[in-house]
């Protein structure tokens, strides 16, 4: 419709928005007993992310050069996320744009942020495993680990310890336990605790629905910042200076992203616009 550059950022901007969806839907049904979802979220989210805020950088270059970047102004990025999310918040001021749903800026969010930043790094992150075999004390950071202690525990901290919902939880757990004696488990934990017995393992897999549900929540809420923000500078790009190649990306988020929490917490499958 608008030529080969409009279609190329159409196609991008699919590819994107399917990543972050793998990515949260994952983060939603990760667990201790099947650690590949984490991994498969870590692997959507940074490099769905890391695309988002490059169209983001796209669109600037467009809006101030009348042209489109070279490949290797985009390089000059590398693969981190809190840099480009720096960027990207410069950006919003430098274009003064109001958004509906700010950067979140929250302990949580940010701890999410040195998580996906890690995992973008190919030694701390996307080879671990393999840099494990050589190396242990390189790894001390394992990106599964590092979830789970610096993310896991604040939503702990934030939404289930010391609550009524972990009292149930204990009671429950303890009961399964008596019910269930003499059976055993042997299972080990994101974070290397060993599970030996029916009760603490009916804890944890509480635990886990909370973290589930709210690592879900509050990843969306980076992931819905970044794509209201790349919705507003291609109208920008758009409509105040003619550059065809962004008309319509805001067609791929606006529907399936840029809503509002109570939707973001109940949700479990993601995008939710399959076609476009």
């Amino acid at each position: 419709m608008f030529g080969a550059q409009w279609e190329a950022i159409g196609r991008e901007s699919a590819l994107c928005c399917n990543l972050v969806g793998i990515g949260v839907t994952n983060l939603g049904r990760a667990d201790y007993t099947n650690l590949g979802n984490y991994y498969t979220a870590f692997f959507g989210l940074t490099v769905g992310l890391e695309r988002m805020a490059k169209l983001v950088l796209v669109a600037d270059y467009a809006i101030g050069n009348k042209s489109m970047p070279s490949p290797s102004y985009l390089k000059n990025y590398g693969h981190e996320l809190a840099k480009l999310f720096k960027k990207c918040r410069d950006l919003i001021k430098k274009h003064g744009i109001t958004l509906t749903y700010p950067y979140p800026n929250n302990q949580i969010c940010d701890k999410i942020i040195k998580c996906l930043d890690n995992f973008a790094a190919a030694s701390k992150g996307r080879y671990a495993n393999f840099t494990e075999l050589s190396n242990p004390t390189l790894c001390r950071e394992e990106p599964v680990r590092q979830w789970w202690n610096e993310v896991a525990e604040l939503i702990l901290k934030k939404h289930f310890y010391n609550t009524s919902k972990e009292k149930v939880v204990k009671d429950f757990a303890k009961v399964s336990g008596q019910a269930m004696t003499p059976a055993i488990v042997c299972l080990s934990t994101e974070d290397g605790t060993k599970l030996s017995d029916i009760e603490s393992a009916v804890y944890r897999k509480k635990q886990t629905e909370t973290i589930q549900r709210y690592g879900r929540f509050y990843t969306l809420n980076i992931v819905r910042w970044l794509a209201e923000f790349l919705c507003n500078i291609a109208k920008i790009a758009a409509n105040e200076h003619q550059i065809k190649a962004f008309f319509g990306l805001e067609e791929h988020y606006q529907g399936n992203y840029i809503l509002p929490d109570t939707f973001l917490k109940q949700r479990k499958i993601w995008p939710i616009l399959k076609n476009y």
